[in-house]
């Protein structure tokens, strides 16, 4: 049964944009660990979607018989027996280091597919052009210390905290979830200025990507920086926010 890590499950890719979802019910045999900054609030969440599952079968039992039909309706689809809900702070060492610890525990000691998604991105200056950041250096070298820390420091550690794990595998699969904010194509292309930060840090996890594909490609060891598209994460953000990233996103040439 393959073993799969997701780091930076509670939101964004991990949850919404179904990584969760997709891996563990693709196949009920897949060990699929969820690492969380806050589990009590990540299963609250699940156990909420779940219970909205079953009142959708219920009612579509009932609309079922209504309409004198053999089909009873949705099943819930959530088959939380085999995800493990443990621990992980991308910006904390000692939580990294005992997130894989419990990993090693429930697995036997081998991780196949390791998933790195947690992210750091800045909505205050999300929209700031180079020229904005005159008179506030500060705040943008606060703002980049921390995607740095987060985006590029997180990952390496990550990185690092499961690769013995990874190593005993006989798939050995490492992806980190970047961004086309970090290609330089479409940032020319789309007059694409604002989002420094996120981009400066994304660029840099695909460099730390590729020296990690170089130091373990002896090692049968793949790695993958991957950017999905334009993916809607943010489902509670302001109108103006929203519409702001599908402007730079789609409407640009």
């Amino acid at each position: 049964m393959p073993s799969y890590v997701i780091v930076g499950t509670s939101a964004g890719y991990g949850l919404d944009y179904q990584f969760l979802r997709t891996i563990s019910e693709q196949d009920p045999q897949n060990v699929v660990i969820a690492v969380v900054r806050s589990p009590k609030e990540f299963q609250a969440k699940l156990d909420a979607e779940d219970q909205a599952k079953v009142d959708a079968e219920k009612q579509a039992k009932v609309d079922a018989e209504k309409q004198a039909k053999l089909d009873t309706g949705a099943r819930c689809q959530w088959p939380q027996k085999n995800v493990h809900i443990i621990y992980g702070d991308m910006d904390s060492h000692t939580s990294r280091k005992s997130a894989a610890d419990k990993t090693a525990e429930i697995t036997g000691g081998v991780v196949d597919y390791l998933i790195v998604n947690a992210c750091n991105n800045s909505l205050p200056t999300l929209f700031m052009k180079p020229a904005e950041f005159v008179d506030n250096e500060d705040l943008y070298l606060n703002e980049l210390t921390q995607a740095m820390r987060t985006n590029v420091g997180g990952n390496l550690f990550a990185f690092n905290a499961f690769m013995r794990l990874i190593l005993k595998s006989n798939i050995k699969r490492v992806a980190a979830i970047t961004s086309a904010a970090a290609a330089r194509d479409f940032i020319f292309e789309a007059e694409y200025s604002e989002h420094i930060q996120y981009a400066t840090s994304k660029a840099a996890l695909n460099t730390l990507v590729a020296k990690f594909a170089a130091r373990y490609k002896n090692d049968g060891v793949l790695f993958v920086a991957l950017h999905t598209g334009f993916v809607d994460t943010y489902p509670n953000a302001p109108k103006n926010f929203r519409r702001g990233l599908l402007c730079i996103g789609l409407t640009r040439r």
